[in-house]
């Protein structure tokens, strides 16, 4: 280690029609399949697979996936109309079986709906990565903090309740004029820890501090200083491990440009632990954290221009964020711009699952992989959002007896501009389909192309925030996206 390192409203529907799609959509399948045992530059599942899909016959494998849930989807029409509109997904080719063996579920998808009330929220906030805004949940609702780099920089933060108007964001270090940049939120015990990165002390470093439950004042320290070091601190993930908030951070050498990722716990004596070791072949970005199971978690990431290393990787950890084995490659195929999400299942057993940008620079595509209940990486990769359909900057999050997933959908085939859309698959990667195999989404609103991740996430009474920046044509906003379901399967 170097030295120096150390609004709108909603009528707030129960949670319970939502938990009932998802459990519709749980079709039985064999229990975890055995994880990799090494870690190599081969996909520790699947072979290579960047083929199109669309001339597969609809009830038929993807001959390219003959392993794999039929994830076919040439076309995800859906209507074109005003934003918040629950529109179906047109013709795409389906498939026969699920991660494990099991047969998907063929809902009928005009028997669930997604409101089509506009609420959401947006403002001007000159962004221009998903870095720099971050959206999580707390006791109930979510909070929202990022960046202001309007003038002198600060960080906005914003609770969001499940139902009713959307709150104004108000600045939580407005005497600070150092330059801010990158910002994570985690609920706690006594409220919301924020993590980024400032100069204020001089050098570019991770900062801390706790708000208050309702984000109106600070809980003790204005500000603790996490990081002290040459190294240059970016992307900042906070994760709750065994109910201790721990982050994971890049960290970057600026006389050999070599990368590392980092984790580091909240209280004064805890020690930096390097997940991934400085390497000048490794160019980890966009990172995800989180717990998968009871005992361990994982670090995730893309790597876009490594020689050797280029992919979506993830790297297991304890529950005090220290490294177990070595990282496990999910896909070898990360176009540019590629991002990552994570989410886990309640129960210790069922594990959880990574969703990714994959495919070739010019046909993204949205797959999904299955985590053990120890984070080991299980089955083949599944294809969400593929074919003559373009996918891209997912992100996901548990949702009954399955998930939930947000994306950018490109223009392509039916797809004539860009939009936000929502999809479902079951814990084992199931697609939801409808009879004829075709892959049901539905459009919650429209989309630019660039701005990175869309973020996800379902309050303990079962609303849904998405949380994206986006460009309008007319300037880069933060928006966000709060849709309830109404489902009777």
């Amino acid at each position: 280690m170097r030295g120096g390192r150390n609004g709108s409203k909603s009528n707030g529907r129960s949670a319970a029609n939502v938990v009932l799609l998802i459990a519709a959509l749980a079709a039985p399948g064999c229990g975890d399949d055995e994880g990799p045992k090494h870690a190599t530059r081969r996909d520790a599942g699947s072979e290579k697979d960047a083929s199109p899909d669309g001339q597969v016959e609809p009830g038929d494998r993807d001959a390219s996936q003959s392993t794999k849930d039929g994830a076919a989807e040439d076309e995800d029409g859906g209507s074109a109309g005003r934003s918040g509109t629950g529109g179906k997904g047109s013709s795409g080719s389906g498939g026969t079986g699920g991660s494990g063996g099991s047969q998907p579920t063929k809902p009928d998808p005009d028997r669930c709906k997604v409101s089509e009330d506009d609420n959401s929220w947006s403002t001007t906030a000159g962004l221009s990565n998903a870095s720099q805004y971050s959206l999580t949940t707390g006791t109930t609702g979510f909070g929202v903090a990022f960046e202001d780099v309007m003038a002198c920089k600060n960080i906005k933060v914003m609770p969001v309740q499940a139902s009713g108007d959307f709150s104004v964001p108000q600045p939580q270090l407005s005497d600070d004029c150092s330059t801010i940049q990158d910002v994570s939120l985690l609920h706690v015990a006594t409220g919301w820890r924020m993590v980024w990165v400032d100069n204020s002390a001089g050098t570019a470093d991770l900062q801390s501090m706790v708000l208050s439950e309702d984000m109106s004042m600070i809980v003790g320290e204005m500000r603790t200083r996490l990081t002290n070091s040459l190294l240059v601190e970016q992307r900042p993930v906070l994760a709750s491990l065994g109910g201790t908030p721990f982050v994971a951070f890049t960290a970057k050498d600026g006389e050999t440009g070599k990368l590392r990722i980092s984790t580091r716990g909240m209280d004064a004596q805890a020690s930096l632990n390097d997940v991934l070791p400085e390497s000048a072949e490794r160019k980890p970005v966009n990172l995800a954290f989180r717990q998968i199971g009871n005992m361990n978690a994982v670090v995730a990431w893309t790597d876009e221009t490594g020689s050797e290393t280029r992919g979506v990787w993830v790297q297991r950890t304890d529950l005090t964020a220290t490294k177990v084995g070595d990282p496990v490659l999910v896909s070898d195929l990360a176009p540019a711009g590629a991002t990552v999400d994570l989410a886990a299942r309640d129960a210790e057993n069922e594990g959880g699952a990574i969703v990714y940008t994959s495919g070739v620079d010019a046909a993204p595509e949205v797959r999904f992989r299955r985590l053990s209940a120890t984070g080991e990486v299980l089955a083949d990769e599944i294809k969400v959002v593929s074919g003559t359909l373009q996918g891209r900057d997912a992100s996901m999050a548990r949702l009954g007896g399955g998930y939930v997933i947000a994306y950018r959908a490109l223009p392509g085939g039916p797809i004539t501009e860009g939009e936000l859309r929502i999809t479902f698959v079951s814990k084992e990667g199931t697609v939801m389909r409808d009879a004829a195999g075709t892959l049901i989404s539905y459009k919650i609103g429209t989309a630019g192309a660039g701005g990175g991740r869309t973020t996800l996430r379902v309050s303990n009474d079962g609303q849904l925030l998405v949380g994206l920046v986006d460009t309008d044509g007319t300037g880069t906003q933060i928006r966000l996206v709060r849709k309830r379901l109404d489902c009777t399967l």
